[in-house]
């Protein structure tokens, strides 16, 4: 039996320009606070910066790791 994933259980992070199809494609879409405006108006959450650990504190409250 194949395993099978839909786009709509993938949570992603990005920051730039080649990150929005990413983005775009994952269930959950995550920017991060100092990354291009134009991949924060494409997310379905924007993260604290990368000076503010937003990945670890995305982790914790988005994702409840």
């Amino acid at each position: 039996i194949a395993n099978h994933m839909n786009a709509s259980d993938i949570y992603t992070m990005g920051d730039s320009y080649n990150d929005i199809s990413m983005i775009e494609y994952a269930g959950m879409g995550i920017a991060m606070a100092n990354g291009n405006d134009s991949i924060k108006e494409k997310a379905d959450y924007v993260a604290p910066s990368n000076d503010e650990d937003g990945i670890a504190e995305t982790l914790k409250r988005v994702v409840g790791l």
